[in-house]
């Protein structure tokens, strides 16, 4: 061990160059998270929020004119520390390794996986971010507490389920609720799952599938899913498969 241990403050060993490689990584990481969070939020806050529409689409046009404004991408290299480490640009390093390994499922079977192998945590964070945004999910700036949260696909939702600031009990989506200054046109996912619930509901009721004591009962569910997602007590994921087993 303590040759190990002296190899790897050795300058030219192979130890002592995968150890200063660590500590390069290491010391690199709050430059690298400066920079992404400068370049993520200055997109998401300036070309994402004036988007009509929330998809994958509409998030493609978004940084479309994100990367085609050179202005912008050069105010945001001033403002960052002289030669970051870190700079967002479309490509980002990878390596794609395939692997055997047994299958989470069926222990006793194997399967081939992909597995991704990147060189620092902000290659990561752009793969994720990019995903997310493939498949029509990116993150957004609630409009009270100011913090970012997940915007699913399809749903135009301005606030966040956190509690609001100065708040004990009500998240910034019941605040948001009741701003006038909040777009009356736009519907929470918690609206958006109920009222698709009870319209099913309804033509169920009307084609004799189930009857009315039945009718009540799903009703009377569906309402007290609606109100334990209105109080924070389910996430946006969970709320949706409860409506979906009605």
């Amino acid at each position: 061990m303590r040759r190990k241990s002296s190899r790897a403050v050795t300058p030219g060993t192979p130890e002592n160059e995968a150890l200063s490689s660590f500590f390069g990584k290491l010391f690199r990481l709050p430059d690298e998270l400066l920079c992404f969070r400068s370049y993520v939020s200055t997109m998401l806050d300036f070309y994402f929020e004036p988007l009509r529409r929330r998809n994958a689409e509409h998030y493609a046009v978004g940084v479309y004119r994100f990367f085609s404004d050179a202005a912008a991408q050069e105010a945001l290299r001033a403002a960052l520390p002289p030669y970051p480490t870190f700079e967002f640009l479309q490509s980002r390093p990878a390596m794609t390794e395939y692997v055997t390994m047994p299958d989470p499922k069926q222990p006793e079977k194997y399967i081939l996986a992909e597995r991704v192998v990147f060189s620092s945590l902000a290659d990561f964070l752009h793969m994720d971010l990019f995903r997310g945004l493939m498949h029509g999910n990116v993150p957004r700036r609630c409009h009270n507490c100011r913090k970012f949260f997940l915007l699913q696909k399809g749903y135009d939702v301005r606030y966040c389920t956190r509690i609001a600031p100065g708040e004990a009990k009500r998240t910034c989506r019941q605040v948001g609720a009741h701003n006038k200054q909040a777009d009356r046109d736009s519907k929470t996912p918690v609206q958006i799952e109920y009222e698709n619930t009870y319209n099913r509901l309804k033509k169920r009721k009307a084609r004799g599938k189930i009857s009315t004591d039945e009718w009540n009962a799903l009703v009377a569910r569906a309402q007290d899913i609606r109100e334990q997602a209105q109080r924070g007590r389910l996430s946006d994921f969970e709320m949706k498969k409860a409506f979906d087993k009605i």
